[in-house]
């Protein structure tokens, strides 16, 4: 496929998913705002000659904000831009970030993206994880704006689907001027792809550097006091359909062993509210919904939590943490949330798109793989039985800041 073909796609594509977008807000009134800016225009107060730093959703986010914090430091002059495609993800951004200026990514056609650009002339622009857009990246190239890939990470999966688009995404592989990966394997694939082997270079996860906000840490024991006091409490996150099943199932058998037992049910996407409080009522669970401010009492078995930004101050409420899309054959999501809390994470089978970072915490003990749900149960209740741990924070070898900085703002 070429970026013209892509382009054309994209331009017919384009009503349906402004229409998606609108029936999502039905349920996420956050869709419904800032339209203006996914069609590329730029507000008047954000600042020009920015750095932009592109945290497509939480996990992306949460990444950017220990670069961009970096950044800050070392560099206060330079005005910082954070970016979001996800309603969840510019939550999360407000909520680590507030005195950074943010906006969403334009849709990437030729048009807008060039149009934003000429509006911004950014100083450089900064792409996290694997969120890379051909015709923003070829807009940035002919107006010698570097482009960098910070905290690369490319699952087996997500390469060979790369490999079939190699006439659309080479000239983007070449294209960039720095590359961070996060481990040996991420930048194996990546060059395999194309990225020059003199920008590519291994630097550690962000992730692992991420400090937990103190306000968070507060926020979590003021919960666990209210919600947990002298009753066992663990959390699923980031679940996908056919998951909600089993945890429900799962959960009805733990509450047989301790039937004090609350589970914190938290979807990945949280529209899916209603059909997941439909699945507790089949089962007879007694459930209250946070977005509702509703408050769980002695007879609650389940809290859903329908709300964005908020998962880990409650992987920090639970004892004991399982990480979703893992159940189900989704790749899983990023189990370092919880570590960062002082839990133990549990994850199913499935982790194929976090498979180096699951091969690095392992040995620690602290995050668990299981290989199905009767293993999970097993697993939830021993690690019931276990104090909570002090967090992660820092864990991992990684470049220092400054060289992540240097690397980025170079040739700006």
């Amino acid at each position: 496929m070429s970026r013209a073909l892509y382009s054309l796609l994209f331009s017919l594509l384009l009503p349906a998913v402004l229409l998606r977008m609108a029936w999502r807000s039905r349920r996420i009134p956050a869709y419904r705002r800032h339209w203006s800016e996914r069609l590329g225009k730029v507000a008047s107060a954000m600042p020009r000659q920015a750095v932009v730093v592109h945290g497509c959703s939480v996990g992306e986010t949460q990444a950017a904000s220990v670069l961009i914090n970096w950044l800050t430091e070392q560099h206060p002059e330079v005005p910082v831009i954070l970016t979001h495609t996800t309603p969840t993800g510019r939550a999360r951004g407000e909520a680590l970030l507030p005195d950074v200026a943010r906006c969403y990514l334009p849709f990437d056609l030729p048009w807008l993206v060039s149009a934003w650009l000429d509006q911004l002339q950014p100083r450089a622009l900064v792409l996290m994880e694997t969120e890379l857009w051909p015709n923003l990246v070829a807009a940035c190239q002919q107006r010698n704006i570097p482009v960098s890939l910070a905290n690369a990470r490319l699952s087996e999966r997500s390469f060979h689907g790369y490999q079939k688009v190699r006439r659309l995404m080479t000239p983007v592989w070449q294209a960039l001027h720095w590359v961070g990966c996060q481990y040996r394997a991420d930048a194996d694939r990546l060059l395999q792809l194309g990225t020059p082997v003199s920008r590519t270079e291994v630097v550690g996860n962000l992730k692992l550097a991420m400090p937990v906000a103190e306000a968070i840490k507060l926020k979590a024991a003021e919960l666990r006091q209210q919600w947990c006091e002298g009753r066992p409490c663990w959390i699923a996150g980031s679940t996908h359909p056919g998951e909600e099943e089993q945890v429900l199932d799962l959960h009805i058998k733990l509450l047989q062993r301790q039937p004090s037992l609350l589970l914190l049910l938290a979807p990945r996407h949280p529209e899916r509210a209603r059909e997941i409080i439909e699945l507790c009522q089949q089962r007879q669970l007694q459930v209250v919904r946070r977005s509702l401010g509703e408050q769980p009492g002695q007879s609650t078995q389940v809290v859903l939590i329908d709300t964005l930004g908020e998962l880990m101050l409650f992987y920090g409420v639970a004892d004991v943490a399982f990480v979703g899309g893992s159940l189900v054959a989704h790749g899983g999501h990023n189990p370092f949330e919880p570590l960062q809390m002082g839990r133990v994470a549990l994850v199913g089978p499935h982790m194929f798109n976090f498979q180096s970072l699951l091969e690095e915490l392992q040995p620690t003990g602290r995050v668990r793989q299981v290989g199905d749900v009767q293993a999970l149960e097993e697993a939830v209740s021993q690690a019931l039985l276990e104090p909570a741990q002090d967090g992660l924070e820092g864990a991992g070898v990684m470049a220092a800041p400054g060289h992540w900085i240097a690397a980025i703002l170079a040739q700006t």
